[in-house]
């Protein structure tokens, strides 16, 4: 049986980890360069899929493709 223990953080937990602003996670967020989900009001990060997510955004030359 494999268990999965998922690290939760709120933004403010985010940041200190991180050691990035408040304002730049804000900012990873709104353009979709890190994952997150909403429990009511509250914005959750699953720590593991941030690191992830960030991983391969450096990979990508430091920007995930956005075409508009």
């Amino acid at each position: 049986m494999q268990q999965h223990n998922k690290t939760i953080l709120t933004m403010s937990e985010l940041s200190e980890k991180l050691r990035l602003s408040p304002t730049t996670i804000w900012r990873l967020r709104r353009s979709g360069v890190i994952p997150f989900f909403k429990a009511g009001k509250a914005v959750l990060f699953d720590y593991q899929d941030v690191l992830e997510s960030l991983k391969q955004s450096s990979e990508l030359g430091g920007r995930l493709c956005n075409p508009k």
